[in-house]
């Protein structure tokens, strides 16, 4: 903490981990039908319409807090380093990003962040 009592602000610049035909192996993760379902929900999807979300980027990153790549104002978030993943899908011309821990239910499609959800989280190999 500085004189005043503040702990500094940790900027975050985006690396990315990706390895051809990733998405193809993703959809074999576990956390992937998550990410899936988080995605259709937030798009109001039908079932057959979440089937033909196209999974275009899965990405194993390390968020720099909890807020896992989304601060919301009001809220407090650890500092601690916490692994998880960024998954893209697109769906007849939309894309929809989803952040996930690497523990089930932790799937969420980032919007109101204070920061830019798209950019944080930095790569680590999976």
């Amino acid at each position: 903490a500085d004189s005043d009592g503040d702990w500094p602000i940790l900027d975050f610049e985006p690396w990315t981990y990706q390895v051809p035909g990733q998405a193809a192996v993703a959809q074999q993760h576990p956390l992937e039908k998550e990410a899936r379902a988080a995605a259709a929900a937030h798009e109001g999807l039908t079932d057959d319409q979440a089937a033909q979300l196209e999974l275009t980027l899965w990405e194993a990153v390390t968020w720099p807090s909890s807020a896992m790549g989304c601060e919301q104002p009001g809220y407090l978030y650890t500092t601690a380093l916490e692994p998880g993943f960024r998954a893209t899908y697109e769906l007849e011309g939309r894309t929809v990003v989803v952040h996930l821990g690497e523990e089930m239910g932790s799937a969420f499609v980032p919007q109101g962040c204070l920061d830019d959800p798209g950019s944080a989280g930095s790569p680590r190999g999976e």
